[in-house]
């Protein structure tokens, strides 16, 4: 049982922070500009990458 706990926690691992490194890539991309301090308003623009990358760190 122990080992299947692992794995799952493993494999949540993986898929949530390719998820981040996915949507960080998408939004330096449709920003132009890789300077988190000018991504202000990238939520409107954006607003399915905001929502995959705020679920992804939150779990």
């Amino acid at each position: 049982m122990s080992m299947v706990g692992a794995l799952f926690h493993i494999m949540n691992h993986a898929l949530t922070k390719s998820n981040l490194f996915l949507a960080a890539g998408n939004m330096i991309h449709g920003s132009g500009n890789r300077e988190i301090r000018r991504f202000a308003g990238i939520g409107r623009k954006m607003p399915f990458t905001m929502v995959a990358f705020t679920v992804s760190a939150l779990q």
